[in-house]
């Protein structure tokens, strides 16, 4: 059905040259605006002219197995197969999106959902419905621009989005693919381009993370928010983008002691009190990542802390670091469910939560050596 749709949507556009209509071409335009959200995120304001773009179960499939595989000869568009494919040849080869994937089960929440079964089932009759009323409304100028060039041009925008925002673009987060932000393609995918942060937040409703970054997808969700209509709207916390930034976790937490990235010293700086260091853990951008080396204030270097014992268990209070993201992050127990323990961490206020095997004790650093925590975090 898709394959169909896409195939008589640009044979459409073939016809523009014969039946230009300004009225025509203009209410394209403003209708695929409309909706130029792709089904990703299930949002539009027109859901009719978004099922152009496939059923929501399908294209959602599609992008959950995306996320899943990214980059790996399991993603269902892989820019390393070719730019022309991730844009939009692996449309037209299900059989091998189902050999690569699976079947699609990874959709059971939507599957269990009547009006999604319902689109799936109908959509062949919601789709010529809408070439008819156009065809009846406007004549063929309408339903060349409208049903075929305004369509075109909202395939094209979203499938930039697989294709372009995983080849060209910056990268603010580390997401060990190749995903990019965009900022020009934003304009016309209202913030769907801000992919590297979307790919970096997958759960999160607002992609343009920075005040600059136009999100006018978010902008709606936060309107519907306010008027009562959009609830549970996930946002990335503090904590978990500093987990991610890594360079500026460094900067900003190292001297406070509350982060600890193991480095190893190449050489001191011939003035002052300053070395090179390169981390272990910590890589450049770009297409060939080296281990980042960074110029640090002595202030800032602890030798490695002694490896202790691990304890049978923690209490209440207890100061304690955490393992996460190849780093050791300082907090405080806050409550215990079995084995996993909650985490305070008094920078970000954010809790979060651990199994034992991913705790120390903490220690402090004073007069040059490390010594066991004497009080309790608060």
């Amino acid at each position: 059905m898709r394959t169909l749709t896409v195939t008589i949507v640009h044979s459409l556009c073939l016809l523009a040259p014969f039946n230009y209509k300004w009225e025509a071409l203009r209410f394209g335009m403003l209708t695929e605006a409309s909706s130029s959200q792709n089904g990703s995120n299930i949002l539009s304001l027109t859901p009719l002219f978004s099922l152009f773009r496939g059923d929501p179960m399908d294209w959602v499939s599609i992008h959950r197995f995306h996320h899943q595989f990214t980059d790996t000869n399991r993603d269902p568009h892989s820019p390393k197969e070719g730019f022309l494919f991730s844009h939009v040849m692996w449309i037209f080869d299900t059989f091998y999106i189902k050999y690569k994937c699976g079947r699609r089960n990874n959709v059971m929440d939507l599957k269990r959902q009547w009006f999604y079964r319902f689109l799936r089932n109908t959509i062949f009759l919601h789709v010529l419905m809408f070439w008819t009323v156009l065809y009846l409304y406007g004549g063929l100028p309408y339903l060349t621009y409208v049903g075929g060039v305004a369509t075109a041009f909202g395939y094209h925008v979203t499938w930039l989005v697989n294709s372009a925002c995983h080849i060209w673009g910056s990268g603010s987060w580390k997401t060990k693919d190749t995903s990019r932000n965009v900022w020009w393609l934003s304009l016309f995918t209202m913030g769907e381009s801000w992919h590297n942060n979307h790919h970096a937040f997958e759960s999160s409703a607002r992609q343009g993370l920075e005040w600059w970054q136009i999100d006018i997808t978010w902008y709606l969700i936060r309107l519907f928010e306010i008027l009562g209509l959009a609830t549970d709207v996930k946002l990335p916390s503090e904590f978990q983008k500093q987990k991610i930034s890594w360079k500026e976790i460094w900067l900003k937490y190292a001297a406070k002691k509350m982060v600890y990235l193991e480095a190893k010293v190449l050489s001191k700086l011939p003035h002052g009190s300053f070395y090179n260091v390169e981390y272990k853990n910590l890589v450049t951008e770009g297409e060939d990542p080296q281990p980042l080396v960074e110029t640090i204030s002595a202030d800032e270097i602890r030798p490695m802390p002694p490896k202790l014992s691990q304890p049978s268990m923690f209490s209440l209070h207890d100061k304690v670091d955490a393992f996460d993201l190849d780093a050791w992050w300082f907090g405080g127990i806050t409550g215990q469910e079995g084995d996993t323990y909650s985490v305070y961490f008094p920078t970000t206020n954010d809790v979060c939560k651990y199994p034992l095997q991913r705790l120390r004790r903490h220690l402090e650093f004073v007069n040059g050596q490390w010594v066991p925590s004497t009080t309790r975090q608060r």
